[in-house]
């Protein structure tokens, strides 16, 4: 199992997790951006919060887009053309 924690990017407080043991087909792990953070002497690797803005804005899970819309307001985020 993989785990990649995300977004932490720009927070100070890494108060915001998402743990993803899964993918489904939309998204291989080759395609995400991520970053490697050391979490108390364990490195773990994290995506980008445009990375996990991608991966749930079009799902059909309402808490999925409900964390998209969050990620896109904290971020500043938009959608790629």
């Amino acid at each position: 199992m993989r785990l990649i924690l995300a977004p932490m990017d720009g927070l100070a407080d890494h108060s915001l997790r998402d743990i993803l043991t899964r993918l489904g087909e939309a998204f291989a792990y080759r395609d995400l951006e991520w970053s490697t953070l050391d979490f108390a002497g364990t490195p773990a690797r994290v995506v980008t919060p445009q990375t996990l803005y991608r991966m749930k804005k079009d799902t059909v899970r309402l808490k999925d887009r409900a964390d998209a819309e969050a990620l896109r307001r904290r971020f500043g985020l938009e959608d790629e053309a």
